[in-house]
């Protein structure tokens, strides 16, 4: 099936929004929208009691941000390899959990590197990925703002820096001063992926820090306005931008980053930037602020 979706930002207008099924028949479709899920800010301590009150807002203020695939950008730099240490720990964690529990064993692998990033009116997700403070993240999370409160799984909260963006692929990179102890992710890049096989989401839908999904890849290359994601049925919802989408083993195959719907919240078609593509501009962003 070929789409042809206009994205909608914030302003948007709903009369432009469409899609194009080539073959099918001539009953209306409701119009969808492809929306990046960052969630407007809501404070800490009243969402517990007030999550219903939280959701509603959430769909109330429209908060979808669309992004142009007009740009275009050339990424030269690869991402590093991760280290064998790391790997080694990743193997262990897989061998070491309950076979019949996949997710457990992924999330475990993980979650200490997943991290929530306010910006003072919106939230968003992210993933530490190097031993230097580097986290992946969405642009559109960190839109307008050099500087962001980041939120450790343990619950710290420390300043975060963005350190650039690179917009045309929605990939941003903030650099806190990681506490002593904390693993990085390992980044999947040159994994081949495979239609079915798990896909685990982590990151603070509705600031619901640390939350947790499963799912599948359902396509490792779907193409929405010249950009490719990879596709997944795990949920994602407001708030779970610029987290990431892990296997089985708790590595990083996706920055999650998009919803498919008609309501504007999960309808079970998610995207995520292919990790490989995350990485890559994350090397390319760090490189040029490198002082």
């Amino acid at each position: 099936m070929d789409w042809d979706q206009a994205w909608i930002g914030p302003w948007g207008d709903d009369a432009a929004t469409r899609v194009a099924n080539e073959g099918a028949s001539d009953e209306p479709i409701a119009a969808p929208v492809v929306a990046h899920p960052a969630a407007p800010r809501a404070p800490r301590s009243r969402r517990a009691a007030t999550a219903a009150l939280v959701a509603a807002s959430l769909a109330a203020t429209g908060f979808a941000i669309g992004r142009s695939a007009t740009h275009t950008t050339t990424i030269v730099q690869t991402a590093a390899t991760p280290t064998s240490a790391v790997v080694a720990r990743l193997a262990s964690t897989a061998a070491g959990s309950n076979s019949t529990q996949p997710v457990v064993a992924a999330a475990a692998a993980v979650e200490s590197a997943v991290v929530e990033i306010d910006t003072g009116h919106a939230l968003g997700s992210g993933v530490l990925y190097d031993r230097a403070g580097h986290i992946l993240t969405a642009a559109h999370v960190v839109q307008g703002v050099s500087r962001v409160t980041v939120r450790l799984a343990d619950g710290t909260r420390i300043a975060g820096t963005v350190v650039g963006d690179d917009s045309a692929n929605d990939v941003a990179v903030v650099a806190i001063q990681p506490p002593a102890g904390i693993t990085p992710a390992v980044l999947a890049t040159g994994t081949k992926l495979q239609v079915g096989e798990l896909a685990v989401a982590i990151g603070s839908p509705f600031g619901l820090d640390t939350t947790v999904t499963a799912g599948v890849v359902s396509a490792i290359a779907r193409v929405l306005n010249g950009s490719t994601y990879v596709q997944t049925d795990a949920a994602i919802n407001s708030g779970n931008s610029g987290g990431p989408l892990v296997d089985a083993t708790g590595a990083v195959i996706g920055i999650n980053d998009a919803i498919y719907s008609t309501s504007g919240d999960n309808a079970g078609i998610g995207f995520a930037v292919p990790i490989t593509t995350a990485a890559a501009s994350a090397a390319s962003i760090v490189a040029a602020n490198a002082t």
